[in-house]
């Protein structure tokens, strides 16, 4: 009969302990049995291999860790930091010591070291950050011809290529976002709790020192656009943090009043010096943040600045440097057959021109002149006022005054 049929052996996966003979019929039982040779064979190799792995694991567990058998320390000072800087060839061991540059300290350690301070951390590093946001091609030079490495591989194991052009730029970049985070950053916080306490740190040590003449020179305006900036509209958050930066720095540059560094610790004619370079830093910070400011579209925040947008009782005005650059930048703008009623193409030759195709410094100046004149009349015609009243009272009271006998 069909269901007395031999039957059929069935494994499931690996050999175990027991084979399972499963009969076709009508009893449908499993019947243990035992394993066959080939099962212990294998059983056996498999415990072979578990020992091995275990000897290998034991033998890698006694080992020392790698970090304990080696001397690791940080750079002693700025003068150790520059040594390894100017040793390094390898982009890895580049890109490390600009990740920790800010984390190394000033002090010297021997009599013949050399003394750096802040502003030369400040002005490597904006060396090296300098053309961050260049493209590629112009990071190459003749020498680099025929210079290939490789930076890695992808998923498929194929070569990704590098070269020193790339190799710069990636520097570069690292080097600026680092500026980003530990500079911008950090002075935006500063300036911002500058209320909490006795003195501005802008004011000395950015304006009266070294780190001023950096800053504009690595946003220099070039061409009607500002130098390691991609844009008007910041292609990251690192540049956005520079952007807000600027912002910072140009409403303290607007809004300083004349005043004086104070310290006790500095002879008089020392402090007058140090005022009058003072005032004169501030002066030529006005004109580089105004193009600054017309480059990355952000004129606007002279209306905050000189209180253009409030009714408050007052005037501040701007010095005439300033109102010629403001001039200056209007001028430079373009009246084109496209959207003026010109004949052709050309630069608008008044102010008013350029208010015409909504040039945010021509309508500054414009409204800035409007609220002058206006404050200057209306303040002429209170003194007026001010001045009959005055008289009025002295008629009053010379009026009721009986005259000395």
């Amino acid at each position: 009969m069909a269901w007395m049929r031999r039957p059929v052996r069935i494994r499931y996966g690996p050999p175990q302990q027991f084979d399972l003979i499963k009969p076709r019929g009508i009893f449908g039982i499993a019947v243990p049995r035992p394993v066959t040779v080939r099962g212990i064979t294998q059983e056996r190799k498999r415990g072979n291999k578990m020992s091995q792995i275990e000897d290998l694991v034991s033998a890698v567990s006694a080992l020392p860790h790698p970090l304990m058998v080696r001397e690791i320390r940080p750079p002693r000072n700025w003068n150790e930091w520059r040594t390894c800087w100017q040793e390094s060839t390898t982009t890895h061991q580049l890109a490390g010591l600009l990740h920790e540059g800010f984390n190394v300290g000033f002090e010297r350690f021997s009599h013949g070291e050399q003394e750096y301070d802040h502003a030369d951390r400040l002005e490597t590093y904006f060396a090296i950050a300098d053309g961050w946001e260049r493209g590629y091609s112009q990071w190459h030079l003749e020498s680099d011809e025929g210079k290939g490495y490789v930076i890695g591989y992808d998923r498929y194991g194929n070569r990704q290529p590098g070269n020193p052009a790339w190799f710069r730029q990636k520097l570069a970049r690292k080097a600026f976002d680092v500026l980003a985070q530990n500079f911008f950053k950090v002075e935006i916080e500063n300036s911002l709790s500058v209320q909490h306490r006795s003195r501005d740190p802008w004011g000395t040590d950015f304006v009266s020192g070294r780190i001023l003449p950096i800053l504009m020179n690595f946003f220099a305006v070039e061409g009607g656009a500002v130098r390691n900036l991609s844009g008007l509209e910041a292609s990251n958050h690192n540049e956005q943090q520079a952007i807000n930066f600027l912002l910072r720095l140009a409403a303290f540059v607007f809004k300083w009043k004349g005043e004086e560094i104070k310290s006790w610790h500095i002879r008089p004619e020392e402090k007058a010096k140090q005022n009058a370079e003072m005032r004169k830093n501030i002066n030529s910070a006005k004109l580089w943040m105004l193009e600054v400011l017309s480059s990355i579209g952000k004129i606007d925040l002279l209306w905050d600045i000189y209180g253009m947008r409030s009714s408050f009782w007052g005037f501040e005005e701007l010095d005439e440097p300033c109102l010629a650059k403001l001039k200056e930048i209007s001028l430079r703008t373009e009246l084109r057959t496209t959207k003026s009623p010109v004949g052709k193409t050309r630069l608008a030759t008044t102010v008013e021109e350029a208010c015409l195709v909504n040039s945010k410094a021509a309508e500054f100046l414009k409204l800035y002149e409007i609220r002058k004149a206006e404050y200057a009349r209306l303040a002429a015609i209170r003194e007026a006022e001010r001045q009959t009243e005055e008289a009025e009272q002295n008629l009053k009271r010379l009026a009721t005054t009986p005259a000395d006998k």
